[in-house]
């Protein structure tokens, strides 16, 4: 960050080279010009004068301590969300507990960076906290019956005037934009504001919950349509929750979903014809080695698969070595159909998620053909002595395959993958 101060024929440059609260100074006044700097820092930089500012180059900036590489790293691996989720619409209900404490404002703020990012969210507040104070400060009682409120006229006026009391303040906290005081523009007096724009309105279709079990339950409504596949649920006093959990490969939530990863599950012997069809292809290029249909059986129930329509589109295998806490990858394949969809990747996750649940701590996997693929998602190159002794035995080394390693982070996603193989 740099910051100018001017006073009379005398410019304080102040900046901080993101490495806690080290600073250095640069003063200039006249024909003098001091230099300070942090004794932990150094930095190679020239200054040019312009007619009416100064601008301040600095070529090098580092730390005995890290050097910011810590940040480069986040950054990089942070690096496939980014592309991931720009452009997505994310759904974001907050409860009127969230809503009614401290930990809003930094929400709201990270909704705000993440705007910034191209990411769009649909907020749905909560106001059941907001609507009962509002009916006791109006000597009114609250009416329940299970979860739901009989909403009678006191309660649906103070529905209203909740909901508009908490818009207000949503957009009021979300109209500033981020913080500018990092940016400088050099010779430009102009700011840019980039505000989040909001827009609020009844976007779901609804309809009266009417009289149930012979209650009468006046004007509560109902969705009529509605519901997604995956919901993560996250902890709202954790600093920075939103970002941790989009940005981060496990997160920091626990997701429920109705339809895991589009329908993977462990195979079954009617999906061996699927399966082979998927295989083939890929055995006869040299790809993949030749399984007879007799070994495909025996390997059967390390094979997970996608199904979608009640049709086969994907498959691959877990082989596990619980002494060694490793696990072979194998026998990876999406229908040609379904390729460029992200189909790979939802199997390889769900394989590493699972290789986790089981205990084990690495995969590995041999390929001739596809390790790009791999090491773009975090396997490097191994010898052959990474590899079980059993399965060593086994290798045609004719085949020339190369090795290929990726140690698995703990699982802490919070996702429970059926865990047959055990």
């Amino acid at each position: 960050m740099v910051v100018a101060v001017q006073k009379p024929n005398v410019y304080i440059y102040e900046w901080g080279l993101g490495m806690r609260r080290r600073t250095d100074h640069l003063i200039v006044g006249g024909s003098r010009l001091f230099l300070g700097r942090n004794k932990n820092c150094g930095f190679c930089l020239r200054l040019m004068r312009n007619t009416n500012y100064y601008t301040l180059f600095v070529a090098a900036a580092t730390s005995k301590e890290d050097g910011g590489e810590e940040f480069v790293k986040m950054m990089r691996e942070a690096q496939p969300y980014f592309v991931a989720h720009r452009g997505s619409i994310f759904v974001l209900l907050l409860s009127a507990e969230i809503i009614d404490s401290t930990f809003l404002s930094s929400i709201l703020e990270d909704i705000s960076l993440l705007h910034g990012l191209g990411i769009k969210f649909v907020l749905v507040p909560g106001t059941h906290v907001q609507i009962d104070r509002l009916l006791a400060e109006r000597g009114s009682e609250p009416k329940y019956v299970g979860r739901y409120r009989i909403t009678d006229p006191d309660s649906l006026n103070a529905a209203m005037d909740s909901s508009g009391r908490i818009r207000l303040m949503i957009e009021a906290k979300l109209s500033p934009g981020p913080s500018l005081t990092g940016v400088r523009r050099h010779g430009e007096n102009s700011r840019w504001h980039d505000s989040v724009g909001v827009a609020s309105g009844n976007f779901l279709a609804a309809k009266k919950r009417g009289v149930v079990e012979g209650i009468e339950y006046a004007s509560t409504g109902e969705v009529k349509k509605g519901g997604v596949q995956r919901v993560h649920l996250l902890d709202g006093t954790i600093g920075g929750v939103l970002l941790k959990e989009l940005f981060q490969r496990d997160g920091v939530g626990t997701m429920v979903a109705s339809d895991l990863y589009e329908g993977a599950r462990m195979a079954k012997v009617s999906d061996i014809p699927g399966i082979k069809q998927l295989l083939q292809p890929l055995e006869e290029s040299g790809t993949l080695i030749r399984r007879t249909e007799e070994e495909l059986v025996e390997a059967l129930h390390s094979f997970i698969v996608v199904e979608r329509e009640g049709h086969i589109i994907a498959c691959a295998a877990l082989f596990p070595y619980f002494e060694e806490k490793c696990g072979e990858v194998a026998a990876i394949a999406v229908s040609p159909d379904c390729r460029g969809q992200g189909q790979g990747d939802k199997l390889l996750d769900y394989i590493e998620k699972k290789a986790s649940s089981l205990g084990l701590q690495m995969l590995f996997l041999l390929t001739t053909r596809t390790a790009d693929w791999f090491v773009r998602r975090g396997f490097s190159e191994c010898s052959i002595d990474h590899i079980p002794e059993q399965r060593r035995k086994k290798i045609n080394l004719a085949r020339r395959s190369k090795y290929y390693m990726k140690k698995l982070l703990p699982d802490k996603s919070g996702i429970r993958i059926d865990c047959t193989l055990a």
